[in-house]
């Protein structure tokens, strides 16, 4: 069974992250997708998806536009903001990321 977020992208990024166990450092896109309700989902995209060599070219052009991505894991952790409030926050891993207007 899989879940499938539809919504609109609020902020595309990439992210230059560390690797625990090899201490590389590779890129991890970062998405936030807005559903028809306001929620706002935080994925990312790992380097070892094969989408991502594709999508990373493309992340300043994904802002307001229609998305749709398959979870494909998540976790929770404790986030610190910059009000300095400590809260939950997930974080969703995404793959099979659509743009339904661009086919």
């Amino acid at each position: 069974m899989s879940v499938t977020i539809s919504g609109t992208v609020k902020t595309a990024r990439v992210v230059d992250i560390t690797k625990q166990q090899s201490g590389q450092k590779v890129p991890m896109l970062a998405l936030d997708i807005v559903d028809e309700f306001g929620n706002t989902y935080a994925c990312q995209m790992w380097d070892d998806d094969p989408q991502q060599a594709q999508l990373v070219p493309t992340v300043d052009r994904m802002r307001r536009q229609p998305v749709q991505a398959v979870i494909a894991g998540y976790s929770v952790r404790m986030r610190k903001f910059k009000d300095n409030t400590e809260r939950p926050q997930a974080n969703f891993v995404i793959t099979s990321v659509s743009f339904p207007q661009a086919a």
